[in-house]
């Protein structure tokens, strides 16, 4: 089990499904009514804000791969 599932495993049944409608979104590309911003410093990395959980995922064109999901603190953006 990978770091994403885990804290996924850990939220609550409402957060739960906030963040899986969120990565639909992501991944089906409906970027319109989400906080998204481009990470500064890389040229396909994006985040999105969800409350006080933060979704980090490269967009490759075709591909789109979610690298991380956590709440905002001072590791969000280290290991990407």
């Amino acid at each position: 089990m990978d770091k994403k599932e885990k804290f996924i495993r850990k939220l609550g049944p409402k957060r739960r499904k906030h963040v899986f409608k969120t990565i639909e979104k992501i991944l089906s590309r409906q970027w319109k009514h989400l906080d998204i911003r481009k990470l500064k410093g890389y040229d396909d990395a994006y985040r999105v804000r969800k409350g006080d959980i933060r979704i980090i995922f490269i967009d490759k064109g075709d591909d789109i791969e979610v690298l991380s999901i956590g709440y905002r603190d001072d590791d969000t953006y280290k290991n990407i």
